[in-house]
């Protein structure tokens, strides 16, 4: 309590003092009113964010052909899925590919091939569907590889093509990557 009286009695005789504390008063008013500024900018710049989202939500709502895209849309994905090669299983899935392989390999007359298996593995993004590696090792002749390759572009489901490398040595070779989705058919 005294030194509240004192407090009471130094700001009754120092000019100086109340003055300070007039400054500092202020100030600190003055900043409080700035925050306070700040704030309703920014309330305000969201709220014309908001006002400017929902009239484009309200435009979109507006339009009549969401049915027409939709029956677009599943067509597409009847298109693509039709695309995907289809297993019952992984290891379906793999064989499924191999003999395939094989037999245009024998088909494109190519000789002394190497068909290596990689394992299969699953989609990151979507569930049911396999992703089949292959690797071909063989002998080049133009022709040959030319007639494997346009048996994959004639092929009804996708068979992509990840790496050729042709190597110029007695006899001239050839590696092929490829890949193969598979759709899980349960």
């Amino acid at each position: 309590m005294a030194n509240y009286q004192n407090l009471i009695k130094e700001l009754r005789n120092n000019a100086r003092l109340r003055i300070g504390l007039a400054v500092i008063a202020v100030i600190l008013a003055s900043y409080l009113f700035l925050l306070l500024d700040e704030y309703r900018q920014k309330l305000q710049a969201d709220h014309q964010t908001a006002v400017k989202r929902l009239a484009q939500l309200e435009g979109v709502t507006q339009q009549t052909q969401w049915t027409q895209r939709s029956t677009d849309a599943r067509g597409l994905l009847v298109q693509l899925e039709d695309k995907l090669w289809r297993a019952n299983s992984k290891g379906l899935a793999q064989a499924n590919l191999q003999a395939w392989l094989d037999s245009q390999i024998k088909a494109a007359n190519i000789t002394e091939t190497r068909l290596t298996m990689e394992s299969t593995v699953d989609s990151t993004k979507y569930d049911n569907l396999w992703q089949v590696t292959a690797q071909i090792n063989g002998n080049f002749t133009a022709a040959s590889l030319d007639t494997l390759l346009l048996a994959f572009s004639k092929n009804p489901q996708w068979v992509i093509v990840d790496r050729l490398e042709i190597y110029r040595t007695k006899p001239a070779k050839f590696l092929l990557v490829v890949t193969a989705f598979f759709q899980a058919h349960l």
